[in-house]
C-alpha cells in the first residue's frame, strides 16, 4: 500500500469518526431536549389534575379531568390504591389496562419509555398522597411516534452527510496528499537517473519552500550529491597524477 493511500485512508477515517462523534453527541442532545419537553407537559398535565381532585362524601376520590389539547395526543388515567381505574382520557377508547404497570406500583412520581398497543408512550406515574395514606395514582402519557420518526431522519440525515463528507475529503486529501508527495517522486526520479548514467552533477529541482520537510529532504539530497561529486572529482584527479607520475 502506498503512502499516498494510507495517508488518504487516514485523513478520511478521522474525518468520518469526528463527523459521527458529533452526529452521536447531536442525536442524543437533541433527544433529551424533547424529552425533557415532552416530561415537563405530562407534569403539568398531572399538576392540573391533581389541583381538581377532591375527596367526595364516601371518602372517594373525585376528579375533574382537564380539556385535553388533541394536538398534545395525551392519554390520562386515575387508579385507586385497590388497582381499580376510577377514570380516564376518551383517548383510550376500550383500553382499561394500566398505561405503565410498573410505575403503578412505584409508590413515587416516576417516569417511563413504554411499549403498548397505542405504541411508543412516554408516561408519568404519580402516587397522590393524602392524609399521609396513598389517594390515587394518576398516569398521564404521551405518544413518541413523532419524536422517534424525527430522530430517525435525523439519523438518516446524518449518516448520509457523514458518508457524502467522508467520501470528499477522501477525495480531498487523494488529490491534496499527492501534491504534497509530488516532490518525493521527483527526488526517487532523480536518484535513480543518478545511479544508471553516473551523473552526479545533477541536482533536484523543487519550487516549493525551503524550510518545510521536503524542502529540507531535497536540500539535503543535493548537497549529499555535491560532495559526491567532489569527492568523485577529487578522486579522478588523483588517480591521473597517480598514473602520470607512474608513466
Amino acid at each position: 500500500m502506498s503512502l499516498r493511500l494510507r495517508l488518504t485512508i487516514i485523513y478520511s477515517a478521522l474525518t468520518g469518526g469526528i463527523l459521527l462523534l458529533l452526529g452521536v453527541v447531536t442525536t442524543t442532545l437533541i433527544s433529551i431536549s424533547l424529552i425533557s419537553q415532552t416530561d415537563e407537559m405530562l407534569a403539568q398535565v398531572v399538576n392540573k389534575i391533581v389541583t381538581n381532585m377532591y375527596v367526595d362524601p364516601l371518602g372517594g376520590p373525585t376528579v375533574f379531568l382537564p380539556q385535553l389539547n388533541p394536538a398534545e395526543n395525551v392519554y390520562v388515567q386515575i387508579w385507586d390504591t385497590q388497582g381499580n381505574l376510577v377514570s380516564a382520557s376518551p383517548g383510550l377508547g376500550s383500553f382499561e389496562e394500566p398505561l405503565d404497570p410498573v410505575g403503578l406500583q412505584a409508590g413515587k412520581a416516576i417516569y417511563r419509555d413504554v411499549y403498548i398497543s397505542q405504541g411508543h408512550l412516554r408516561t408519568l406515574s404519580m402516587a397522590v398522597v393524602l392524609g399521609g395514606h396513598p389517594f390515587v395514582v394518576i398516569q398521564a402519557a404521551t405518544s413518541l411516534s413523532l419524536l422517534d420518526a424525527t430522530l430517525r431522519n435525523l439519523v438518516n440525515i446524518l449518516v448520509g452527510m457523514t458518508l457524502f463528507a467522508t467520501l470528499l475529503a477522501a477525495l480531498a486529501s487523494w488529490f491534496g496528499v499527492g501534491q504534497a508527495l509530488a516532490p518525493l517522486k521527483t527526488v526517487t526520479d532523480t536518484a535513480l537517473q543518478i545511479t544508471r548514467a553516473d551523473d552526479l552533477s545533477r541536482r533536484i529541482p523543487y519550487r516549493g519552500q525551503d524550510n518545510d520537510e521536503v524542502g529540507q529532504l531535497i536540500y539535503a539530497f543535493n548537497e549529499t550529491l555535491e560532495r559526491l561529486e567532489k569527492l568523485f572529482v577529487s578522486q579522478q584527479r588523483f588517480l591521473a597524477d597517480v598514473s602520470h607520475e607512474l608513466r
